[in-house]
């Protein structure tokens, strides 16, 4: 758990670099989106480890995914829902921090 934060915030500057190209960056963006949910389902086999915040931003988090994965696969358009997950993947961003700052102050305790 404590590297999903270094691994999350390395995908998320190289995506942004990506996207100097922009169809490299979309590209990259599946990618990205695809590694956040295998880390999202590694912090739920956690999930009670994790204090409120980071349980309710997660909450929500798995909502929001579960939502635009639907309405892909209903057809919606994939680039109108490019700027959610760019939010989707900065919501991800903050929760891995949420929990890497929650995990630092345990140990230090």
């Amino acid at each position: 758990m404590k590297y999903l934060l270094h691994i999350n915030l390395t995908l998320i500057t190289i995506n942004m670099l990506l996207f100097i190209e922009p169809y490299i960056g979309f590209l990259s963006l599946i990618v990205l989106g695809s590694i956040q949910v295998l880390m999202a389902v590694i912090i739920g086999f956690n999930f009670f480890n994790l204090n409120n915040r980071g349980k309710t931003q997660f909450i929500i988090y798995c909502i929001i995914t579960y939502i635009v994965i639907s309405t892909i696969s209903n057809g919606l358009k994939i680039f109108i829902c490019i700027p959610i997950y760019i939010l989707l993947a900065f919501l991800h961003l903050n929760i891995t921090y949420i929990i890497n700052r929650s995990n630092h102050k345990k140990t230090r305790k």
